[in-house]
């Protein structure tokens, strides 16, 4: 098994590749990988991630993609992490997933949402991957607590209120380039 290590988040900043992998979709994402490294349990981003932003279902193909990887590579449980506040009952049930929540004072990126996360996962942090498409919302705060990492391409263009917040530029300041990979590295 690979040596577990805590980065903070100066040294995630600094690094090229800001995630474990980084893969163009989640087609690309080979599970077995990931359950290679100790990896039981899935926390998965939602909007831009998982669907398009506000989508109320998953493509049928990415479903059985999904749920054929977790079996394959052993997954135990997967959990939604989203901010939305909509309803996420059907995504959820599309692939037997819990959801975790946001709540005032506990939501992305704070590390007290993704302590929750484990908590419902029901895991320790180097037994849980992290997957989404936010580096300072997804990648940094599951990272600091020791979580495996993936990045993933975003679907589409981002919420209105993220453009507003220049959350991308941000990350392109951090980050020199994300090389997106068509399939992680074995």
């Amino acid at each position: 098994m690979d040596e577990i290590r805590r980065r903070d988040a100066s040294s995630v900043y600094q690094s090229q590749q800001p995630a474990d992998l980084c893969i163009a979709s989640l087609f690309d994402l080979d599970f077995t990988v990931l359950s290679d490294r100790g990896v039981r349990g899935i926390l998965l981003d939602v909007d831009n991630t998982l669907v398009v932003p506000r989508a109320k279902q998953i493509p049928a193909p990415l479903i059985d993609h999904l749920l054929s990887e977790y079996a394959r590579a052993g997954i135990r449980r997967w959990a939604l992490a989203s901010n939305s506040h909509r309803d996420l009952s059907a995504l959820a049930d599309a692939i037997d997933a819990d959801i975790v929540r946001a709540r005032l004072l506990s939501a992305k990126p704070r590390t007290s949402y993704f302590r929750r996360a484990l908590a419902l996962l029901g895991m320790q942090a180097h037994e849980v991957a992290m997957i989404g498409d936010k580096i300072l919302h997804d990648i940094v705060p599951a990272s600091k607590l020791g979580m495996h990492t993936v990045l993933v391409r975003p679907f589409a263009r981002d919420q209105v209120v993220d453009r507003l917040l220049l959350r991308r530029r941000r990350e392109r300041i951090m980050c020199v380039q994300v090389s997106w990979a068509e399939a992680p590295p074995a």
